[in-house]
C-alpha cells in the first residue's frame, strides 16, 4: 500500500466516524427535546394542556411559541377505563 492508498482509506475511515459522530449528536438532541419538553420543530417551550385520567401524566402539551399540540394516547390508560365484559352480566339470566 503506498502513501496515497492509505490517505485515501484513512479520510474514508474518518469521514464514516463523522457521520456516525453526527447520528449520535442527532439522537441526543431528540433525546433532549423529549426529556425536556420542547417543541420538536422551534425548541419553544412545552405547556400541559390535559391529563390522564388514570395515569395523570400529560396527555396533550402546547408550545408557546408556534403553538403546535403535542397528543399523546396511552394505549394500556385506555384499555383500563373500557368495560371488559358489559354483555356478559344478564345474558345467561332465565328468572
Amino acid at each position: 500500500m503506498n502513501g496515497q492508498e492509505a490517505l485515501e482509506r484513512s479520510f474514508d475511515v474518518g469521514t464514516h466516524v463523522l457521520e456516525s459522530e453526527r447520528k449520535r449528536l442527532a439522537q441526543y438532541d431528540s433525546l433532549i427535546r423529549k426529556l425536556f419538553y420542547a417543541c420538536e420543530y422551534c425548541d419553544g417551550a412545552l405547556i400541559q394542556l390535559a391529563n390522564c385520567i388514570v395515569c395523570k401524566r400529560a396527555v396533550v402539551r402546547k408550545c408557546v411559541r408556534c403553538n403546535t399540540e403535542l397528543c399523546v394516547t396511552h394505549t394500556m390508560c385506555i384499555s383500563t377505563t373500557q368495560p371488559k365484559h358489559a354483555n356478559s352480566f344478564g345474558a345467561g339470566d332465565s328468572s
